[in-house]
């Protein structure tokens, strides 16, 4: 489809503003990047306390060892009655987030795509502090299998809390888990979405007891259809990694200066356990 496109479009700069560690304007902060400073400074003692928070020892539960940060100056200056809010209101408004985390999955399976082993190493930068919530529990939950490990360890760092968000750890744990069977889908090779449906889970396997109501294979079978899954061609890429993969293919083949470009066939093998390693960071209100 050809979208036309105006090669003269006028734009209205009405303003332009910042305020970000170091620098309280645009004209500031051009400054602070020309002359290449570093705008770690360390955190003020009206804003943390220092006696409550620190602790000398880096491996103290729910301590800093460092007070070193990018910090806002000023913040006292915001003025919450301007928008309608009172400063103690203001105070309870901070977005929050989920915590960052590294994910090391381990699956197993048979030749015809059946579950034996799912292993999830997983740590969880908590930030100053929060609760425990982990991308583990979905482990169990998402898809029919017998052997199911989850290890979770909980870091403190020296960013944000961990605040309320809905499902905590689930969001995190569904990326991780989705991206070890599309990976798994790929070495057997089995169909993404048939990878899935054999390992339909029909019950809480952690707690033994039927599910009230699911229907997530109604939502494999519609999102099928609505996105024309078994139409797509077996020549389509079956996954976003496939597809990255065969364009890279194609740029070494156009770029290629010599050799034959025959490639060697693999011989069949056993389905071995398959490790995916990857992080996933976010945000919610």
């Amino acid at each position: 489809m050809n979208v036309p496109i105006a090669l003269e479009t006028e734009i209205a700069v009405i303003g332009r503003s910042c305020r970000v560690p170091g620098a309280n304007s645009v004209n500031e902060l051009w400054s602070l990047l020309k002359a290449g400073r570093c705008a770690v400074t360390k955190i003020p003692r009206d804003r943390w306390c220092h006696s409550r928070f620190g602790h000398p020892r880096r491996s103290e539960p729910g301590k800093a060892y460092t007070w070193a940060a990018g910090v806002l100056s000023d913040i006292w200056s915001f003025d919450p009655g301007a928008f309608g809010i009172s400063p103690r209101e203001a105070e309870q408004m901070d977005s929050g987030n989920r915590s960052s985390t590294t994910q090391r999955v381990t699956i197993a399976a048979r030749r015809d795509g059946t579950l034996t082993a799912i292993v999830l190493d997983a740590e969880i930068a908590m930030g100053v502090g929060g609760w425990f919530a982990g991308p583990g529990r979905i482990y169990t939950e998402l898809y029919a299998c017998p052997n199911v490990r989850v290890t979770e360890t909980f870091v403190y760092t020296h960013t944000g809390a961990m605040a309320s968000f809905r499902a905590p750890g689930h969001v995190e744990g569904a990326f991780g888990l989705e991206c070890a069977m599309d990976a798994l889908a790929r070495e057997l090779p089995l169909d993404p979405l048939e990878l899935r449906r054999r390992n339909y889970a029909t019950f809480d396997q952690e707690k033994n007891r039927a599910y009230s109501s699911k229907n997530l294979d109604r939502c494999y079978e519609e999102g099928a259809e609505r996105f024309g899954w078994l139409r797509r061609g077996e020549s389509a890429p079956r996954t976003a990694a496939e597809g990255r993969r065969r364009a890279e293919r194609r740029d070494r083949h156009a770029h290629r200066d010599g050799g034959d470009g025959r490639r060697r066939r693999r011989g069949a093998r056993a389905v071995a356990p398959l490790g995916v390693i990857f992080t996933s960071r976010g945000a919610a209100p």
